[in-house]
């Protein structure tokens, strides 16, 4: 059993198609099918069930090694990065996890001024963006993430610092009589339909706390994400709550909330269940240096 045969058949676990995972893989078709044969040979058992319609399902045997094959090379990525890292720990990759509310702000942020500092430093930022809730803190004690970004402090078994702030907006329609003002009380849009997403998200209780702060009770419906809380605005179903992304100024407008509340704390979070590596440790005790010298005088 080869690291190859492994890749090979985790991709075509993925696609459920030879051609595609041969196209993803860079490879031959015949070199691929070639491997995953080899490999149900030594394992005695079949894989995959071939379709008429080449379609590809895995079989109960391929099930059971999926889970397996996915951790041993994430493992083995995991060393190699490691064994980069301790050569030289300004080269190497580190993930970032993230909600897509802070894509266009804090993020290109941090990112440039740590390639300004580091100038000659080659490590490389990979982003993993989540357009809704997502569990971040399992993300990161499964290592799918180095370290995050939230508005929440994630808790157990992780570790947080503060680094910095971002701001709940109102987004109305260009024509809205709210769009030529520069700010607007809670009272002003309580008995307006209010747009959001992701119910009892973190942003979605900072949202909820604020009008409960005030004794006020929002009229809150949701959708599925971003692009469709700004489309709704559009049309002219509500008014969103959201935080400040881009809007197409075209139609839409951002009005600052009048409320301490609006305002959210952002927080850099990494697991405590494992070493970080060198560049990941450099990197986070970077962005909190950071922090304390330009952030904290900031809101995203």
């Amino acid at each position: 059993m080869t690291l190859t045969q492994l890749r090979y058949f985790c991709e075509v676990a993925k696609t459920r198609h030879f051609t595609a995972a041969a196209n993803n893989l860079y490879v031959a078709q015949s070199s691929l099918s070639y491997a995953i044969r080899e490999l149900e040979a030594e394992l005695e058992a079949p894989l995959f069930i071939r379709r008429p319609n080449k379609r590809i399902d895995l079989t109960e045997f391929g099930h059971a090694l999926l889970p397996y094959a996915e951790a041993g090379i994430k493992m083995l990525e995991d060393g190699k990065n490691e064994v980069v890292s301790m050569r030289s720990p300004m080269r190497g990759n580190v993930k970032i996890g993230f909600f897509f509310s802070i894509v266009f702000t804090v993020i290109p942020y941090l990112v440039q001024q740590f390639k300004e500092d580091h100038p000659d430093s080659q490590i490389e930022f990979e982003t993993e963006v989540y357009h809704n809730w997502a569990d971040l803190r399992e993300l990161l004690l499964r290592g799918e993430c180095d370290i995050v970004i939230s508005a929440g402090n994630i808790g157990s078994g992780c570790e947080s610092a503060l680094i910095g702030r971002h701001r709940i907006v109102l987004i109305v329609p260009k024509s809205h009589p709210l769009a030529q003002k520069e700010s607007v009380s809670l009272s002003e849009i309580e008995n307006e339909k209010l747009i959001a997403i992701d119910a009892n998200s973190n942003m979605d209780l900072a949202i909820k706390e604020m009008f409960k702060e005030e004794g006020l009770t929002p009229r809150l419906t949701y959708v599925s994400d971003w692009t469709s809380q700004q489309l709704s605005v559009s049309a002219g179903n509500g008014l969103a709550l959201s935080a400040d992304v881009p809007v197409d100024e075209r139609y839409l407008t951002k009005v600052k909330l009048d409320s301490p509340k609006s305002v959210l704390p952002l927080y850099l979070t990494w697991p405590c269940n494992r070493k970080l590596s060198q560049i990941t440790a450099f990197v986070r005790d970077y962005f909190i240096e950071l922090s304390d010298t330009l952030l904290k005088d900031i809101i995203f």
